[in-house]
């Protein structure tokens, strides 16, 4: 038996003329189905029959309403133009913009958009500042309006999702890229360039083959030129003696790769010595930035920023190190995670395994822990007298004026380590024995073969010596081995003989299990000097002994570090031999001459 509804619907069939009037169809459907006129097609049949002629849609909404629809619903979603997919929504206009665009994302799941500006390419976080205001420009261009901001928000999540979820997944690099046996160096200027370094040379691109980002601060470099000289380099940096000179230019060159171990150069000098001048010079080669020191980071996670957005970590009037910061600055010359909260209440992680060349300077020696120290270039400068000084203007337009050929000469030097990194063969491997590696294949360009092993080995030296000389465990450890050659005992035994007479010393070790940690610190620093740390368990009760040896070969340590300068007896002047008057440092000759 049919009920009422299928009765009049089987009516309707039987009686009438099959119409393909619109609203007709409408009304032969809200029998059966109430929420017809709701359809987005029906409300947007039903606005614009309103809009056209009143008198009618009237009487249609009068034959809704004896169907049993609900019209003033009707009449609410017909007043707030809930249409559906007739009129877009704020966040479906800003997510419809990013048509034409590149999403990808990089292994760490951040997403980018690779966007056409000016003719060339740029490469933004999808969810950095940058590019949320370039969405909202481009939104006012469209509806001359601004976007609310929760529609801003959401686009951003969907074009992001878009990002990680349908785009292609791409490495992305901050100023330096290894890519297929090439070196390539993000000129950061407005075009876009970056400079392609091979086996065969070095050019400028337009468009490079990998995917640069930029952060915020980050300066254009100059422009490098062939041909160039890095002996223009030497009047910008007073440096004590050739050795050290040596050891900035390997520094660069280890930069310039971005890839190995990177070693950290840290300066000292006293007051006046133009520390921070020096610092900025060379991070100006390199990477400029428009704050290019900055003072230390109070924790881990503001390092961790700092790595990601600036490739050279630069800090600027250090007087000690804690050792939470020196074991970080570790890891960011050798490699090791960071990590960071995405914000307080988040569980997600930030990880950070990147490699960064690392700058350091001030007036003392804060470089103390040996772990620290074999990572290290330590470099002195030069006090400079008051009638030598120049002023910051004079002194940055005579190293912008030179800037590109020493860049230049940089490249060059790349160029030939490329060519012949694979052939370099060291007969032992060092500390950073990447970095040695490269800068080995590099120096020909500068210097005569085994020049800078010879200027590192000795820096490393006068590294170990400096820190067992000034570490007061070590040099009770080398007073404990006075007149026998050897000492065995318990942790406990060693921390009570090493602290008699240091007991109010709070650097010294409190604890058994500290006093191992240090042990652990100092014994590849000992081992260079013939004195061996072992331990081993002895006994049904499996005791744990250390023994301290001294070798027969054993060099005395005294408080006072010998240096290693006078190896290099080169003066740090020009090839030609003459002082330029109006260099802003000193030279090693006119230094000697004040004497």
């Amino acid at each position: 038996m049919l009920n009422k509804n299928e009765a009049r619907i089987n009516a309707i069939i039987e009686n009438a003329e099959i119409s393909t009037n619109p609203v007709d169809i409408l009304l032969s459907e809200v029998g059966a189905d109430p929420g017809a006129p709701f359809k987005p097609e029906n409300l947007k049949l039903l606005k614009s029959l309103k809009a056209e002629n009143l008198a009618i849609y009237e009487n249609v909404r009068a034959k809704l309403k004896d169907e049993g629809v609900r019209v003033s619903e009707l009449d609410k979603a017909l007043a707030e133009d809930k249409v559906g997919a007739l009129k877009p929504t704020q966040a479906q206009k800003l997510i419809a913009l990013t048509e034409g665009m590149t999403l990808f994302h990089d292994p760490d799941n951040t997403g980018y958009a690779e966007i056409q500006i000016d003719g060339h390419t740029e490469i933004w976080p999808i969810r950095s500042s940058k590019f949320k205001e370039f969405l909202a420009k481009k939104y006012y261009e469209l509806c001359q309006g601004a976007p609310s901001s929760e529609a801003s928000n959401s686009a951003i999540n969907v074009i992001h999702a878009n990002a990680v979820f349908g785009g292609e997944k791409k490495d992305v690099y901050l100023r330096v890229a290894n890519f297929e046996e090439k070196i390539f160096f993000d000129l950061c200027n407005a075009e876009w360039q970056a400079v392609e370094i091979s086996r065969d040379g070095w050019r400028i691109m337009e468009v490079a083959p990998v995917k640069f980002r930029r952060s915020k601060g980050m300066a254009p470099l100059s422009l490098p030129q062939s041909g160039g000289d890095i002996n223009l380099l030497r009047k910008f940096l007073n440096v004590g003696c050739e050795e050290h000179f040596i050891l900035v230019v390997a520094w660069l060159l280890a930069g310039i790769r971005g890839q190995g171990s990177l070693p950290i150069l840290a300066i000292n000098g006293e007051q006046g010595s133009a520390k921070s001048t020096c610092a900025r010079i060379l991070r100006t080669l390199l990477d400029p930035s428009t704050v290019p020191l900055r003072t230390l980071s109070s924790d881990e996670q503001s390092l961790v920023i700092a790595a990601n957005n600036s490739y050279i970590q630069a800090y600027d009037n250090i007087s000690s190190l804690p050792p939470w910061l020196s074991d970080a600055l570790c890891k960011l010359a050798t490699g090791g995670g960071l990590t960071k909260r995405k914000l307080f209440e988040d569980t997600d992680e930030i990880l950070l395994d990147v490699k960064r060349p690392v700058l350091l300077n001030g007036i003392e020696s804060f470089v103390s822990r040996p772990d620290l120290a074999d990572r290290t270039l330590a470099i002195s400068l030069l006090p400079i007298p008051d009638e030598h000084r120049r002023t910051e203007e004079e002194l940055w337009c005579s190293f912008d004026a030179v800037a590109p050929q020493i860049l230049g000469a940089l490249l060059d030097a790349a160029v030939q380590g490329l060519r012949r990194l694979k052939e370099i063969k060291m007969e032992s491997l060092p500390r950073l024995a990447d970095f040695a590696r490269w800068v080995t294949a590099c120096e020909e360009k500068f210097w005569p073969p085994g020049t800078f092993i010879r200027a590192f080995n000795a820096n490393k030296n006068e590294m170990v010596e400096k820190v067992l000389s000034e570490d007061g465990v070590a040099l009770e450890i080398i007073k404990l081995l006075e007149g026998k050659s050897e000492w065995v005992g318990t942790a406990t035994q060693l921390l009570q003989e090493i602290t008699q007479s240091n007991a109010k010393n709070s650097l010294f070790p409190k604890n058994p299990r500290a006093m191992s940690g240090v042990l652990e610190r100092l014994a590849p620093f000992l081992r260079r000097y013939n004195i061996e740390i072992d331990r081993y368990k002895e006994g049904k009760a499996k005791t744990r002994l250390i023994r301290i040896l001294r070798k027969p070969d054993y060099t005395t340590i005294t408080a006072s570090a010998p240096s290693a300068h006078d190896q290099f007896s080169e003066k740090t002047v020009d090839p030609d031999g003459a002082d330029d008057e109006n260099s802003h440092f000193l030279s090693n000759s006119t230094w000697e001459k004040e004497i």
